[in-house]
């Protein structure tokens, strides 16, 4: 790793801790103030569990129900491309393709996938029927140029 990337790195990395902490203090403050009659839902939402504040997570009464969302298996992830696919034409091949290749990756990485291989499909001719070629790109791109961080932001598994 070179020097020049090191300053940038640790800027984001605190700009997203101060980020969280005004966010976690906000929400501690508005908590704290309501009566215990209010009918008021917080949904607190966040892919990254280990990252979040000990006190927030561990006093009682202020998270009362957490719910996991695992990643989608196969059959989740041939069904979100059906999904986000629509307006275009993949083969059944193709869905296989996507779904095997993509392993351990959340929603929202299917969801920018598909955006993807549409871009390439539209760049390269635009038939309406998605190509071999158009998601070999789209998957190159976010799972390789992209790095680490494009996977790390699009919720895919990183270990």
């Amino acid at each position: 790793m070179s020097t020049a990337t090191k300053p940038l790195n640790s800027a984001r990395c605190i700009g997203y801790w101060l980020y969280f902490f005004r966010v976690s203090i906000a929400w501690v403050a508005i908590n704290s103030r309501l009566k215990e009659e209010a009918d008021i839902l917080f949904l607190l939402t966040t892919n990254r569990p280990e990252a979040l504040e000990a006190a927030l997570a561990a006093r009682p009464g202020r998270i009362d129900h957490a719910i996991e969302f695992p990643l989608p298996d196969e059959e989740g992830r041939a069904t979100l491309v059906r999904l986000y696919s629509q307006g275009v034409s993949v083969s059944e091949d193709g869905i296989t393709e996507i779904t095997k290749r993509t392993e351990g990756v959340s929603a929202s990485f299917i969801k920018e996938l598909m955006r993807r291989i549409v871009q390439f499909h539209i760049e390269a001719d635009g038939t309406g029927n998605v190509t071999h070629t158009d998601i070999d790109n789209a998957l190159d791109e976010m799972l390789f140029k992209g790095g680490m961080l494009n996977l790390k932001l699009l919720g895919a598994k990183t270990e």
